[in-house]
């Protein structure tokens, strides 16, 4: 079922479940032993359709199980042919007789009320599947927006920026020193979920600055920078 057999089929379920709710509507005048039946049918149905038809819901169409609202549909089909008693109804009216019966049994609507609870369930949870994905991507679009925020904050000291002309003839760490740290550094780098900076403490003079320089040095290379 493409986009638009799915669109078709709410609609379908939307505009079957209104027609229903009108059919019973006329049997509660008519049948008093079954009143308090077809009050809990309709109010089952309506509040489906507030899961549906609801314009602030966010339900989008793709993520509305295909399945459910085909066998919605043929649900509400199937309960509209036994409760539209059509023409035959009307006719007993204008005779005057008013011996109308609810064609469903008790056990018939508690199983009917049963499955639109199932489908308006499955309804929900796929409108707030859809709204987790939306939180999810507006907390990350968020916390990048703060990240950036927070850098734009920092001093920064022109002279010591990589390969700037002040800092061309700094030492970098010797061939075989500091692997351990450099390959820490490396493998940060090379993460996608790593934090946005990688903070290196200490003394002054444990060789920060030498670091960060090989380090950067060997990014370049990788064409990292």
């Amino acid at each position: 079922m493409d986009g638009l057999s799915v669109v078709a089929s709410i609609i379908g379920v939307i505009q079957l479940a209104g027609s229903i709710v009108k059919l019973c509507g006329g049997y509660i005048q008519d049948v008093k032993d079954a009143r308090a039946d077809i009050i809990a049918l309709r109010q089952a149905i309506n509040s489906l359709v507030s899961v549906l038809d609801n314009p602030n819901s966010g339900l989008s169409i793709k993520s509305v199980l295909k399945d459910d609202i085909l066998t919605c549909l043929l649900t509400l089909e199937a309960l509209e042919g036994k409760v539209d008693m059509g023409k035959g109804k009307e006719a007993m009216k204008k005779l005057g007789l008013r011996a109308v019966k609810w064609p469903l049994k008790r056990v018939e609507v508690k199983r009917v009320m049963g499955d639109i609870e199932r489908y308006k369930s499955s309804f929900y949870l796929s409108l707030q599947a859809d709204q987790m994905v939306l939180i999810t991507d507006v907390a990350g679009t968020t916390s990048l927006i703060d990240q950036n925020m927070d850098l734009q904050k920092l001093p920064v000291a022109h002279e010591a920026e990589f390969d700037s002309y002040m800092d061309q003839h700094e030492e970098e760490c010797l061939e075989g020193t500091r692997t351990d740290l450099q390959q820490q550094i490396a493998t940060w780098a090379a993460s996608p979920q790593g934090n946005c900076i990688f903070w290196l403490s200490g003394m002054a003079g444990t060789g920060k600055s030498t670091i960060s320089r090989t380090v950067a040095l060997s990014f370049k290379q990788n064409k990292q920078l």
